[in-house]
């Protein structure tokens, strides 16, 4: 089943996060991410305008873990971001969750740990 045919409307924004897991020859796995956001419209950001459908957002992750779902590599790379002074220095933030387990209290140890990100979002 799919939606109901919409209202007439125009697109907008466009988000799309990739998700995709790894077996390694070494046994662990890699984990890797990457986030798009592109806008329809041009956009004046303080670092320069966007043109229409170019990447606002380019933003790549990679989880390397063990069979435990302990993080023992984390790697982050922003290629596109509307605010340099921001997002363009948060990825060696992400060297942060090695050493760390998927499972139970993550989520909270991520909220400890990007703090400044979460509370810039609320």
């Amino acid at each position: 089943m799919g939606l109901t045919a919409s209202a007439p409307r125009a697109p907008l924004h466009q988000r799309d996060i990739v998700i995709r897991g790894y077996g390694r020859e070494d046994g662990l796995w890699d984990i890797e991410g990457h986030l798009t956001d592109r806008r329809s419209h041009a956009l004046q950001f303080p670092d320069g305008e966007r043109a229409a459908g170019a990447d606002i957002h380019s933003m790549w992750l990679r989880l390397t873990i063990d069979a435990s779902a302990m993080i023992v590599a984390a790697e982050a790379d922003t290629e596109a971001s509307p605010y340099v002074g921001v997002c363009g220095t948060i990825a060696p933030a992400y060297a942060q969750l090695e050493g760390l387990r998927i499972g139970p209290g993550f989520r909270y140890e991520l909220r400890r740990l990007f703090r400044v990100c979460v509370a810039a979002r609320t």
